[in-house]
């Protein structure tokens, strides 16, 4: 087992404060109004020097799709088509890109039968259209597990392709015979599927633990159809706490559980294989990713535990570790966010506490609510994780009537970009710092030839901000980061104030809207009023 110390070098802490720049009005391109469609979900497509706008209305007369067709160059709308001829009561599990094709899976519970359904079809880009009527792939006797809202269940099923997109794995959860999960064990069904999504194999695998003993954290597909299931498998029954209580005193390091990666081959054979971990390193989170030479990656953050051993909202560093077929010594390697990183962009009284901390040792210095946002593998074979503390507060009060009223807040603070060489090195570990609450929150993120770009919304008195300096909360103007892949180094740019563009007042903008379509650029929809919707398009090089 191999710990990588790190140590603060100029790669993220010598700037003083990031280099500014404000992007030109000549840059930012507003093409052609046309109609606009009401729509209560509205996703977007790149295909070739196209985009693909899928644009769902729910009604009680049915589901409507709107195909739309833009033109990425000209930012004009090519075509349209609607349909709605879809089942009644049916429900859109994913749209899945594999290659240079685009799939629409959707789900019926056929009632009669007592019998859970999944359907394909797939879209025509160039005409607005899908190509023929849905197809049957998948049939399960009973009921699949998944979220239940207004009459229908969701979620029911997920999706994971391989590195090259040759393969597609479809993964569910029978629903338990029982509530009790000391005597319940999952059942997982899996179907791997060619690019034509046509049946390759899968069946369904009992889970050698009850849902007490073990937690299922993720899943992955290889290039040759191999299903990986990650899991958290309990040692004893405290599953409240990750950290064993002794007959005589406490010790907050002894971790009671393993790490098992299971693997179903294409062949059918099931195998398991246990992950040894550090001493007082307890994995908060974990990630499966195929890279595309072999190897399996399993990434993300680990917790001391916090100063009793049983705190995990606080995250202290990051985990990497490779799984190669034919290879059973696993070596983790474990990168810790130095203290410098923490303290960036924190009040005072943070600072000190966080010094005094490490200081004594207690539990660590850590950054708290981390979450896995983004994961990626680059063409030399190094990985980024990105994540971002998220968290959820809730406030109480009485009103001067003495109603009692609650409010919920949804905070999206920092975010956590980590590079990782091919050979296991640390490349660069930075913190982009925000302050973000409730809507139009978070980042999208753009890769460009050389830089990522993390896009999100920023207060303007943020754009000239020191290592020092707390971030203001909320604005109105779109910023990025850019941070060049190969050195880490960043800068932040100022794009726009989203609610006016070159003198254009715009409404209805959101990240999810965002769409990269060639390196270093990005197109995204707004409404405009008088019915009409409009592209713009932003060069960020």
């Amino acid at each position: 087992m191999k710990k990588i110390v790190l140590f603060i070098t100029l790669l993220f802490i010598a700037q003083l404060f990031f280099g500014q720049e404000e992007i030109s009005n000549e840059k930012i391109q507003i093409g052609i109004p046309y109609p606009v469609v009401d729509a209560s979900s509205k996703q977007y497509f790149r295909y070739k020097d196209l985009i693909l706008g899928v644009k769902v209305r729910d009604r009680r007369g049915g589901v409507t799709y709107t195909l739309q067709t833009y033109s990425s160059n000209k930012l004009t709308l090519e075509k349209l088509k609607i349909y709605d001829d879809f089942p009644k009561w049916f429900v859109q599990e994913s749209i899945i890109k594999l290659n240079d094709r685009i799939f629409l899976f959707f789900s019926v519970w056929d009632k009669p039968r007592g019998v859970e359904q999944l359907f394909v079809r797939e879209f025509d880009v160039e005409n607005a259209s899908f190509k023929d009527a849905p197809k049957l792939i998948l049939e399960v006797d009973g009921k699949v597990a998944g979220t239940s809202m207004n009459y229908r269940v969701y979620n029911k099923y997920d999706f994971y392709t391989s590195f090259d997109e040759s393969k597609l794995l479809i993964q569910y959860r029978r629903k338990p015979k029982t509530k009790k999960d000391s005597k319940n064990k999952d059942v997982i069904g899996y179907k791997v599927f060619d690019g034509n999504i046509e049946l390759l194999h899968g069946s369904e695998v009992e889970m050698p633990y009850t849902e007490k003993k073990m937690n299922n954290l993720d899943y992955a597909v290889d290039n040759s159809g191999d299903f990986y299931i990650a899991a958290k498998v309990y040692r004893d029954n405290s599953t409240k706490n990750n950290v064993t209580k002794k007959t005589v005193g406490y010790d907050k390091k002894e971790i009671n559980y393993d790490i098992e990666i299971m693997t179903v081959s294409a062949d059918g054979v099931f195998s398991q294989k246990k992950i040894e971990l550090e001493s007082g390193k307890h994995i908060s989170s974990l990630r499966l990713f195929e890279a595309g030479d072999g190897r399996i990656i399993s990434a993300g953050y680990y917790s001391s535990g916090g100063k009793k051993g049983n705190d995990f909202s606080d995250v202290n560093g990051v985990f990497k570790f490779n799984l190669t077929k034919g290879d059973d010594a696993f070596r983790i390697d474990y990168y810790d966010i130095p203290l410098e990183i923490i303290n960036q962009n924190r009040r005072e009284k943070a600072v000190k506490k966080s010094k005094k901390k490490e200081k004594e040792k207690e539990g660590g210095v850590a950054l708290s609510n981390l979450d896995p946002k983004t994961f990626f593998i680059h063409s030399d074979g190094s990985i980024v994780l990105i994540g971002e503390q998220f968290y959820i507060t809730t406030h109480t009060y009485t009103d001067s009537k003495g109603n009692t009223r609650t409010t919920t807040t949804y905070h999206y603070n920092d975010v956590l970009i980590t590079k990782i060489n091919k050979d296991g090195s640390l490349a660069y570990m930075k913190k982009m710092a925000k302050r973000q609450t409730n809507g139009l929150s978070s980042f999208k993120l753009v890769e460009g030839k050389d830089d990522l770009y993390l896009i999100y919304r920023d207060n303007i008195r943020n754009l000239e901000l020191d290592l020092v300096d707390v971030p203001a909360r909320g604005g109105k103007f779109l910023t990025a980061y850019k941070i060049n892949y190969n050195t880490g180094e960043t800068s932040k740019i100022s794009l726009f104030d989203y609610r006016v563009v070159k003198g254009l007042k715009i409404y209805q903008f959101a990240l999810s809207r965002i769409i990269s379509t060639t390196d270093d650029e990005f197109v995204f929809e707004v409404y405009k009023k008088k019915k009409e919707d409009i592209l713009i398009k932003v060069e960020l090089k």
